[in-house]
């Protein structure tokens, strides 16, 4: 894989690509943004204490505000780090974020009042009717609009695009960048493994162009060794694009893919047989056999993601110390 120069994965799972300019991307291919919508049970994330919803969005999408929450996020969290390496430049950042290829998964708190007004108007309604009403107040564009109207609110974010690998021409997802919100009820929480695993199982069951994805790619800091941890036990392996240490120890970073077999059967399938599992020694055994680097494929791929999603929880030290 050739990545001229390739972002950096930081602790947090933040990463800091290099200034736009220097970064050319190839025309993304045809792709619907929302790459949750086959996958509504992982629309939320209600663990260790956070009650989080998840939606999709293109860049287009961002309201202004949010963008440059979304911005500002980053800022706090990676300027120094950029700074460190080639500098921070609030325009390039801008343009990143904001380009039309971006796509995101934002994490947003729920809102107690909002809830608490949602029971209310439930016991007052009457009806099928005003049932549906209340179910569509937690439809994605009603979940992006509040983000947007209270984007404080962000927990955290994923910007990932749909790519073509130049040298071999295959379509990949290409994780940006993990952004936690650097407070204490985002730490230790096990939110960045399961972003990781939710875009790993999107992207196993998304297309580009009609055509299959088949790798997700991202890049570590050679210092980072509780991500590299995670991400070895998520099963990445160093990419061949990646720089040599020994031929150039100066770079600092390493490439790191995983190939995405196709699944041999529909998504719904393979996540409902996940899902039906009585006990919880079928999730964990799932959950194992989607963290090992023999990882598995097709369907049971999918199903072993789906499993882990559903079950994981800050299990290991690595995951924790990322998630920090």
């Amino acid at each position: 894989m050739s990545f001229p120069s390739p972002p950096l994965l930081l602790f947090r799972l933040f990463s800091f690509p290099p200034p736009l300019t220097n970064y050319p991307l190839p025309t993304p291919p045809p792709q619907e943004y929302d790459i949750l919508a086959s996958l509504p049970a992982f629309r939320s994330f209600a663990r260790n204490g956070v009650d989080a919803s998840l939606v999709c969005a293109k860049s287009s999408q961002l309201p202004k505000l949010l963008a440059e929450e979304l911005f500002s996020v980053c800022k706090h969290n990676m300027e120094k780090a950029y700074d460190a390496a080639w500098g921070w430049s609030d325009g390039a950042k801008r343009a990143e974020l904001t380009h039309d290829a971006a796509r995101y998964i934002l994490v947003s708190e729920k809102r107690k009042e909002e809830e608490e007004e949602k029971a209310r108007e439930g016991e007052e309604a009457q009806g099928a009717a005003a049932a549906a009403a209340a179910d569509d107040s937690s439809s994605p564009p009603a979940l992006l609009a509040s983000l947007a109207a209270n984007p404080s609110d962000l927990l955290a974010y994923v910007h990932f695009r749909f790519e073509t690998d130049e040298a071999t021409q295959r379509p990949i997802l290409y994780v940006y960048e993990v952004q936690l919100r650097d407070e204490p009820k985002t730490r230790r929480k096990g939110l960045g493994r399961f972003l990781m695993q939710l875009l790993e199982l999107a992207a196993r069951t998304s297309s580009s162009g009609g055509v299959g994805l088949e790798a997700i790619s991202l890049t570590v800091q050679d210092s980072n060794h509780a991500a590299a941890a995670l991400y070895a036990s998520l099963g990445y392996v160093r990419d061949a694009g990646s720089p040599c240490p020994l031929e150039e120890p100066e770079a600092g970073y390493t490439i790191l893919t995983k190939p995405l077999p196709p699944p041999k059967q529909p998504l719904g399938a393979a996540t409902a047989a996940s899902a039906g599992g009585n006990g919880k020694s079928s999730a964990t055994a799932a959950a194992t056999d989607a963290g090992s680097s023999a990882a598995p494929s097709g369907k049971a791929a999918v199903a072993a993601v789906a499993a882990a999603l559903a079950s994981a929880t800050v299990s290991s030290p690595a995951a924790a110390a990322v998630g920090q």
